[in-house]
């Protein structure tokens, strides 16, 4: 049984390092968008196993979102003639990032201001006896948590890194469902899971 959890243990940090190197190294962008001069039409060229796309206002109300199941190579166009003119965001997340970009409708025509924020998501893993949870916060005020169904916290942490990897052993709980939590600045990523002995 040891032999079998060290064997995790050192797959696992193999996988962190090699999910955190690709995350820090950067890589071609899953989501690019494209405007065209004297269109509304944004154009969203995706290259992912599955996207979430969320256009909002500058009030951060959400105003549409589309879930992609299979997003490799798909160009997908969104026409914004029926918003206002003014600030919007439109937000691409994959399963490990997310990218913000600005956009300003003017005049019934949309400029791709920049893509103002890339974040990316916690990773977790998961298996009888441990969870292991990665993160690049870059630099952003992090903690993670796990609770239990009374909302107990079992485990409290605050993150300073620019990336983290944590290990949390399972051995020692109850039986029950748990929830781990990841605060990054004001987004909250869970995983919730039933733990059994």
């Amino acid at each position: 049984m040891r032999t079998k959890s060290l064997k995790f243990v050192f797959v696992v940090a193999i996988l962190s390092l090699m999910s955190l190197s690709v995350m820090a190294t950067g890589t071609e962008p899953f989501a690019k968008i494209e405007t065209k001069e004297n269109s509304t039409t944004v154009l969203m060229r995706l290259s992912t196993n599955e996207a979430d796309v969320t256009i909002k206002d500058s009030k951060g109300n959400i105003l549409f979102s589309d879930f992609i199941a299979n997003a490799k190579n798909v160009v997908r166009p969104y026409n914004l003639e029926k918003l206002d003119d003014g600030i919007y965001f439109i937000e691409v997340e994959n399963q490990v990032q997310g990218n913000i970009h600005q956009v300003t409708i003017e005049d019934e025509n949309v400029v791709l201001e920049r893509n103002i924020e890339t974040y990316y998501k916690p990773i977790f893993d998961l298996n009888e006896e441990y969870l292991a949870i990665n993160l690049m916060t870059l630099g952003e005020k992090a903690s993670l948590k796990l609770i239990d169904v009374q909302d107990h916290v079992i485990f409290d942490e605050n993150i300073d890194s620019v990336s983290f990897h944590r290990i949390l052993n399972l051995s020692n709980l109850k039986e029950g469902f748990y929830h781990a939590q990841v605060y990054v600045g004001e987004r909250v990523y869970s995983k919730v899971f039933s733990h059994k002995r």
